[in-house]
């Protein structure tokens, strides 16, 4: 993962593969302070966070169509607690629709070697809407936010995703 010059809390990472469908999958991944990948490890200090995942997919006869996931969690004392997902971000061109929605799967990380889980689901539209149209497509994205080890004021972490077609 890259850290921004501006914030060294701020991390993000971007990658492309090519599915054996054909369809071309562009993955970008970032960290952030709240207040302020594909896989990293990275020191956290205590406090609240998010944890964002965006996958672009696109093909060469069909529209592009971006998923995003969001998991919203906090790093104490206590170990990681997600507070709450969104797919906000999640976004499709003309004459694609993309209906999404998000749950927290896994909330508390209390001991070294346990993680917080958020899944968003999607399905992707071609010329049309609600799992009906020319062409679907059902996507899962589920982010992972492991805690490696609890110090007195952060916490070794180590975040990754998953994405399921």
């Amino acid at each position: 993962m890259t850290t921004d010059a501006a914030n060294p809390e701020n991390q993000y990472a971007s990658a492309t593969t090519t599915l054996d469908d054909g369809t071309v999958l562009e993955v970008n991944v970032s960290d952030t302070a709240v207040t302020n990948l594909l896989r990293a490890t990275a020191t956290e200090k205590f406090g609240a966070r998010s944890y964002k995942v965006e996958s672009r997919v696109y093909h060469v006869l069909y529209p592009d169509g971006w998923i995003c996931l969001l998991t919203f969690y906090n790093v104490n004392g206590s170990g990681l607690t997600a507070t709450g997902t969104s797919v906000g971000g999640t976004r499709g061109l003309f004459l694609l629709s993309i209906n999404a929605s998000s749950k927290i799967t896994d909330k508390r990380a209390e001991k070294n070697g346990y993680d917080i889980n958020g899944q968003g689901d999607y399905t992707l539209n071609y010329v049309g809407t609600h799992g009906i149209g020319i062409y679907v497509m059902y996507r899962t994205l589920v982010s992972t936010v492991k805690l490696n080890k609890l110090y007195s004021a952060s916490a070794s972490v180590t975040k990754s995703f998953k994405l399921y077609k």
